[in-house]
């Protein structure tokens, strides 16, 4: 990783201990997907973390996603967060998938349904679309 790499990660970190999470770190939320990763997948290597001036706008989801993990009492998993718009198109993702402008998270349960957690009350309130 060079120097500008790390600085962009530690800038990074230093945005995600701002926002206080009790269950999400800085690394869970820089996950940039496994097929990124996949040598085999047309999506190898297309999503790097994406750029500064969007990573305000992963605060309210990663809040969400917060209040949802200690809400469900279980483990939450991020599946997919930022995504580039070469990588989103790679693995077939909607072409105007709010993961390109790092305002949403993937989130499996392993306590509650996709609809349960859907369905919790205090997302629907913050009229914070779960998409």
């Amino acid at each position: 990783m060079s120097t500008s790499e790390l600085e962009h990660v530690e800038a990074f970190a230093a945005l995600v201990e701002a926002l206080e999470l009790r269950y999400f770190s800085a690394v869970e939320l820089m996950f940039i997907g496994h097929s990124h990763g996949n040598v085999d997948h047309p999506a190898y290597g297309l999503n790097p973390l994406g750029p500064g001036k969007l990573w305000d706008n992963i605060r309210p989801a990663a809040k969400v996603a917060d209040c949802l993990r200690e809400a469900s009492g279980g483990l939450l998993t991020i599946l997919s967060a930022n995504r580039s718009p070469a990588y989103n198109r790679a693995i077939g993702g909607a072409s105007k998938s709010e993961h390109m402008s790092f305002s949403a998270l993937d989130l499996r349960s392993d306590t509650w349904s996709a609809a349960k957690c859907f369905d919790w009350r205090p997302w629907r309130l913050q009229n914070i679309p779960p998409h």
